[in-house]
């Protein structure tokens, strides 16, 4: 039998393998351990600076940050108001209600929400709340230990969606929960 020699690639009779020229045939099998040991371990780790994504279901309390979250309802609707100053959408209205208690020591301000579907599509909340009733608004600023409720609109095509709900830390690191709003059709055509 016949072992390679690292260092000039000559074969090395193995009944003359001693201790001090096992490391030159042996060099490159460490390497290549090392190499593969480095790469499993990097792919274990989490190499986002990202929190995990929560995905919660309506009724359920959802906290970001300080402000703790419930989307109470979601409705459908074809358009807002009545016939002759009825608001109609480019796609479809869908109203949520939800409410949201500031759970810190300090006023914090709540956030324009959004909407993802499945294929990972944003759409903004709308800040016009023409027709909407109890609408909650855009300058939405939440004292301590206070809950405040309301509607919020979105425009958007007919489909599933998550509500998505963020808050930044002072140090820069986003928080982001999801709220599942399923599809139910159930269209009322006024609020």
């Amino acid at each position: 039998m016949l072992a390679i020699n690292a260092t000039n690639a000559n074969l090395i009779p193995l009944g003359s393998v001693t201790i001090e020229n096992l490391e030159e045939i042996f060099l490159p099998a460490r390497r290549l351990l090392s190499l593969l040991a480095a790469i499993v371990l990097l792919q274990s780790c989490n190499l986002s600076s990202k929190a995990p994504k929560e995905v919660s279901d309506m009724g359920e309390k959802v906290r970001v940050g300080s402000l703790i979250y419930n989307v109470i309802e979601a409705e459908w609707k074809s358009q807002l108001g009545a016939f002759p100053s009825a608001r109609t959408p480019e796609s479809n209205f869908l109203l949520i209600h939800l409410s949201v208690t500031n759970g810190g020591g300090a006023a914090k301000s709540v956030p324009i929400l959004s909407l993802e579907n499945s294929n990972a599509d944003t759409y903004q909340e709308s800040t016009n709340g023409q027709g909407v009733d109890h609408w909650f608004g855009v300058l939405r600023q939440l004292p301590p230990a206070v809950t405040d409720e309301g509607w919020i609109l979105f425009d958007v095509p007919t489909n599933g969606y998550r509500l998505r709900i963020t808050d930044t830390d002072a140090d820069g690191t986003e928080r982001v929960s999801f709220v599942k709003i399923p599809l139910k059709l159930q269209d009322s055509a006024a609020q």
